[in-house]
């Protein structure tokens, strides 16, 4: 199953950590623009980058990632 991240922060890092011990990837996390240098292969800057490498998305940068993000992913 490919996995996206919403955020980068210190949840996401232990979402991470959790999602490889099950055998999973990380193949997309959604980062605001000015990270996106750090990690090219990675990081990306919007919701279509990230729903296109991404069967399941989980949020895990706070209330208001969730409120600029959400209804874009749902959708």
């Amino acid at each position: 199953m490919k996995i996206g991240l919403i955020g980068k922060g210190a949840i996401a890092l232990h979402v991470m950590g959790a999602v490889r011990a099950r055998g999973h990837m990380v193949h997309a996390v959604l980062v605001r623009p000015s990270s996106i240098s750090q990690n090219r292969n990675l990081f990306v800057g919007s919701v279509p980058e990230l729903i296109a490498n991404a069967d399941l998305v989980i949020e895990c940068a706070g209330h208001q990632a969730l409120a600029a993000f959400g209804s874009q992913v749902l959708g």
